[in-house]
């Protein structure tokens, strides 16, 4: 009897996640089993969870009260985090049977052992592999353990169950401890009807677990299993996702299943899988809507060449009209749907993917009553797929190039997954580039005329923004920043995401973007002219390299590690250049310039004829501003106390971006007719408020406004003695 064996199964954070699930039921299958069959003692603990807890204890993961610990690693995405919480398992819990399963290790276990021809380049942790089905293999551990003894295979399985309903049911009271937390983690729980996919599509990890074969559960077990479900959760008011890799693959087993759900009232808001649009038959859409579902496909590409080249299907014409005839009956019902498109697969080229936009453009935006939205999604290399196995034979066939083979071993893994050049004619950047250019405007088309209005609209929405967020500049720019990392540490190139020209475009939309939810909040609207001032300047070549990337956003950014030097808020500017009413001709005093950019927008607004003076009394920031100024006629820029200069030019505004106790006398008495001058001013003798205050001379009378709280940093000690 094996009564006495603990077992430990963990996830560490799985990033292949869907946002706000919750379940994870391949942990409760596998431990539901090991009690049933081998007589274990099982927890799960999911570090993912594990953080949102009141009183959580990640650190039970590495309790020695475990004989056998079980690491999901679901996909490569996880390796690196999956790999490390084995070494401090192995390293505070020496005598346990440490064993990893998922995507990852079945299609390349020599990552975590270290076999023969193993690329791994440090000790393991692990002493067990399982690849694909882990509830055999991992009864043979437990039941070796039972007996104080070890398996001797390294590598075990694959060992597909042919029968699911041998299984027994699950425990979901293994889940228990994340029961009272489950509705703050999201809306949608998770559970799993069948295993395996017969099809062989090119890009795809499911072949890497050794079963091509599709087993379910019947019909009436999985319905059982849901029932069971809704007694140990609550099910109303959830969306339920059936996370099968091919929902319903025989058409008898689907429509009774179908027909089940349909009667079943467990007071789902929805129920969301991933099936085939080469699977629909007659009749289906409608049980699909009957039964409380939204569905979603693998489009992939809306070229016929790429289908084949993908092996997604050898008739892509019939394959493409399937799409076209289920986008109008879903429209006709009101049926959810979701259709997923691949970019940069090997063998894209230009006119694939061009070909591959005007497929979609059809099928979505030629569609009344639209009920179905786009993913669009870029090629990554997994290992374990046809491309990872004959990846000699796409370099020889097409010119793709995989630039990190191993990018599961690296950072910015959300990048280095992609960095793929498809074919010899067309490479990562000019994919990216193209996708853009073609499929943002049908994405945001989609956005525009999506017309599902039934339960659960607002979970369908956030799969139309988040195909919207793609597009969008600061997720672009992200992996541009990645991509130029990444020239420079492989050798290939040293460049800088500031002189990017597509970076340069990105940047201006970002700040239109900003800049459009900044101006309703302000007292008035800003004029024309300060915005286009500020959506032109390129912000990001004035702050440091670690802000390049925030540099758009409305948030002050520091200049200096000190903390004593900043460049304001983007609304700090609309607010001071509307107030000072900077217009051609003005002649401005800046004290306070920074690296420059402040001095850059005022340049532009007081045009050819006007000018501007910044001081700035730090020199290695003078020195910056001089260089981003360069080549600005209007413009000097002067290293020295901008409170107390030897000498005051003539001006007719004025801005101080330090906060003061007053201000210099001398500047007020320079301050001509009709001339403005504006500072933050400390509000109490403790200087703990600010006040931004105007000064303007009208009819040589010095008038003075207050234009609410705001917060710069202090002048410096020392500076303007004047004061």
């Amino acid at each position: 009897m094996n009564a006495g064996v603990r077992v430990l199964l963990v996830s560490p954070g799985c990033q292949g996640r869907l946002d706000g699930d919750f379940g994870d039921p391949h942990l409760v299958a596998l431990g539901s089993y090991l009690q049933a069959r081998a007589g274990a003692q099982v927890e799960v603990i999911d570090l993912e969870y594990e953080r949102h807890l009141a009183s959580g204890d990640p650190g039970r993961v590495f309790s020695r009260d475990f004989a056998v610990v079980g690491i999901s690693c679901y996909s490569s995405l996880d390796y690196l985090s999956a790999f490390y919480l084995g070494c401090e398992i192995r390293r505070q819990n020496p005598g346990a049977i440490l064993v990893t399963g998922g995507y990852h290790p079945s299609a390349r276990p020599g990552d975590f052992l270290s076999l023969p021809g193993s690329e791994l380049e440090e000790p393991s942790p692990f002493d067990h592999v399982v690849v694909g089905d882990g509830e055999l293999p991992l009864a043979r551990i437990v039941a070796a353990a039972g007996r104080g003894e070890r398996p001797s295979e390294k590598v075990l399985g694959p060992e597909p169950l042919a029968d699911l309903d041998d299984l027994p049911p699950l425990d979901w009271s293994l889940l228990d401890r994340y029961r009272p937390i489950a509705r703050t983690l999201g809306g949608q729980v998770t559970i799993s009807f069948s295993r395996g996919c017969p099809f062989g599509c090119s890009f795809c990890m499911e072949r890497s677990k050794g079963e091509s074969t599709w087993r379910a559960w019947s019909p009436g077990r999985a319905e059982q299993e849901l029932q069971a479900l809704d007694r140990w959760l609550g099910l109303a008011g959830w969306n339920l996702f059936i996370a099968d890799a091919l929902f319903g693959f025989d058409p008898e087993w689907r429509r009774e299943m179908l027909q089940r759900l349909a009667r079943l009232d467990l007071g789902l808001d929805k129920i969301w899988t991933l099936s085939r649009i080469d699977l629909m038959g007659p009749g289906d859409a409608e049980l699909y809507h009957r039964a409380g579902f939204g569905v979603g496909f693998g489009l992939e590409s809306g070229d016929p060449e790429m289908l084949r080249r993908m092996g997604k299907t050898a008739v892509p014409e019939s394959f493409l009209g399937r799409f076209l005839d289920f986008a109008r009956q879903a429209a006709r019902i009101g049926l959810p749907w979701g259709a997923n498109l691949l970019v940069g697969h090997p063998g894209e080229t230009a006119g694939s993917l061009e070909s591959s936009a005007r497929f979609v453009a059809r099928l979505f935006l030629e569609t009344g009553n639209l009920t179905g939205f786009l993913s669009v999604d870029p090629f990554r290399f997994y290992p374990g797929s046809l491309i990872d196995r004959r990846l000699p034979w796409y370099v020889e066939q097409y010119g793709t190039r995989v630039h990190r083979p191993r990018w599961w071993n690296y950072s910015e893994q959300a990048f280095t997954s992609e960095w793929v050049d498809p074919s010899a004619g067309l490479d990562y950047r000019q994919t990216q580039t193209l996708a853009a250019r073609w499929l943002e405007p049908i994405v945001r088309g989609i956005a525009e005329r999506f017309a599902y209005r039934g339960p659960a609209r607002d979970y369908f929405q956030r799969s139309v923004d988040h195909a919207l967020d793609a597009f969008r500049p600061p997720y672009r720019l992200g992996m541009l920043a990645d991509y130029h990392l990444w020239r420079g540490l492989t050798g290939q190139g040293r460049s800088r995401l500031v002189d990017d020209p597509e970076a340069r475009d990105l940047f201006r939309r970002a700040r239109q973007e900003e800049l459009a939810q900044i101006g309703p909040r302000l007292e008035g609207p800003p004029p024309p002219t300060i915005l286009a001032a500020m959506i032109d300047e390129p912000r990001e070549r004035y702050v440091p390299d670690d802000e390049v990337l925030n540099s758009w956003q409305d948030a002050a950014v520091l200049l200096t590690e000190e903390g004593n030097a900043t460049l304001s808020a983007l609304h700090a500017y609309l607010v001071n250049f509307t107030l000072l009413d900077l217009c051609p001709g003005d002649r401005l005093i800046e004290v306070g310039g920074g690296t420059g950019y402040g001095a850059a927008l005022a340049a532009r607004l007081v045009g050819d004829e006007g000018r501007v003076v910044s001081y700035e009394i730090v020199p290695a920031l003078a020195a910056l501003a001089t260089q981003n100024l360069a080549g600005r006629t209007n413009v000097s820029l002067l290293c020295c106390d901008g409170l107390a200069p030897a000498e005051l030019p003539p001006f007719n505004k004025a801005l101080f971006t330090c906060a003061l106790g007053r201000v210099p006398r001398h500047y007020l008495d320079a301050l001509p007719e009709n001339g403005r001058l504006l500072a933050p001013l400390f509000a109490d003798p403790a200087r703990t408020d600010q006040v931004l205050t105007l000064y303007t001379r009208t009819k040589g009378r010095l008038d003075i406004s207050r234009h609410g709280p705001v917060h710069y940093v202090a002048a410096k000690e020392g500076m303007g003695r004047a004061q």
